[in-house]
């Protein structure tokens, strides 16, 4: 392997390095090649920290560059179940990211692979898509978005600012 597990481990800076470049390094890779960084993935994926949601959007966008570098199958089996969990982040960014991902996965499994697979991923999103946590963090999202952003001055500081006022908000709503 060109990239070394150690290496990653060493510090967080490397490891943003690193990921940020995954998508363009496995895509001049062959396709067996490719296939030995799938348990690196997951355990990239595993290892980001709860607080780091930064890391996870960067896997997220990293997934999106993936998701036609694989075959079917493994697009299926590996990556689809990494985006799914990027689905439920607790943070809006990442949730967002992993959208895009999802996207050209299904635009993937469509074009290469059996209808059923398809058909398997769409009942995940429905399943996601009728949890009740789910849908209130949709709407909550959209009320912010529509209220609270328009106000603010510039993209920059209305994405600080809703991530500052969704942080507050939280708190303040969470039931203790």
């Amino acid at each position: 392997m060109l990239i070394r597990r150690p290496l990653l481990l060493f510090s967080l800076q490397v490891k943003i390095g690193a990921i940020t470049h995954l998508g363009d390094f496995l895509g001049h890779l062959n396709p067996a090649c490719r296939e030995r960084y799938l348990p690196l993935l997951r355990e990239l994926h595993d290892g980001a920290a709860p607080t780091n949601w930064r890391l996870r959007q960067l896997l997220a966008s990293q997934y999106v560059a993936l998701g036609t570098q694989y075959s079917a199958p493994i697009a299926n089996g590996a990556l689809a179940p990494l985006v799914l969990e990027l689905l439920q982040d607790d943070v809006c960014v990442v949730r967002e990211t992993a959208h895009t991902a999802i996207a050209v996965l299904i635009g993937h499994l469509k074009k290469e692979a059996d209808q059923q697979w398809v058909n398997t991923l769409f009942a995940s999103l429905v399943a996601l898509a009728s949890e009740q946590s789910y849908q209130e963090r949709q709407v909550y999202r959209a009320r912010v978005r529509t209220t609270v952003a328009p106000s603010l001055p510039s993209p920059s500081a209305r994405h600080l600012r809703c991530n500052r006022f969704f942080c507050a908000c939280a708190v303040r709503c969470t039931p203790r």
